[in-house]
């Protein structure tokens, strides 16, 4: 019986050492703050093989749009470029919208493009309105034409963030999900450079 007794307190002695090494781990890991989270989260920067963002072109709805117009009462501009056969762009779309509770009008603007469709046809037209309509997307989605094939044929991957300033010069760009804390990281460094 002392046998098992003594086999007992030297089981619980180990479990609790264990235990208090995850705990230890654990406050390590809450002792870092959001900032350091998120930087060691944060996508890596994609450099693209153009410096500009320049458009002229129209919306799902058919509204004429020029980069001029849409960037000159922002600070800061999202372009989003996304494609409707891409399912975690789709999820991605919402994030994005939301941004616009976080930051003013005139700091922020968001835009997409929709890589798949094209204005020469009504190629996923249909299917990016249904998409943009489903996630309550009322940010400006645009559809690629020649002004803009040049800058957006040589995009690899999407979904592909940029974010340009009032001139459509590019100042940062990443390719995947960024999340919406990661998006507010990005924006707010670059207001506050």
């Amino acid at each position: 019986m002392k046998k098992l007794l003594i086999f007992v307190l030297i089981l619980i002695s180990f479990t609790s050492c264990s235990k208090k090494e995850n705990i230890s781990n654990e406050n390590k890991e809450n002792n870092k703050t959001n900032i350091e989270i998120q930087e060691e989260n944060m996508p890596k920067e994609k450099i693209l093989a153009f410096n500009e963002f320049k458009f002229d072109t129209i919306d799902t709805k058919g509204n004429r749009l020029s980069s001029d117009d849409a960037y000159k009462n922002s600070k800061i501009n999202l372009i989003y470029i996304w494609a409707t056969y891409c399912e975690e762009c789709k999820d991605n779309l919402a994030t994005i919208e939301n941004l616009k509770d976080s930051f003013s009008a005139e700091d922020l603007n968001s835009l997409s493009f929709i890589l798949d469709t094209s204005i020469n046809s009504s190629t996923n037209i249909d299917t990016a309105e249904e998409i943009l309509k489903k996630e309550n997307i009322t940010f400006t989605s645009l559809i690629p034409n020649p002004t803009t094939e040049n800058s957006l044929s040589k995009v690899e991957t999407v979904p592909l963030t940029i974010f340009v300033d009032g001139n459509g010069k590019i100042l940062k760009s990443y390719e995947g999900i960024l999340s919406k804390d990661q998006l507010e990281t990005i924006i707010n460094s670059l207001l506050n450079a």
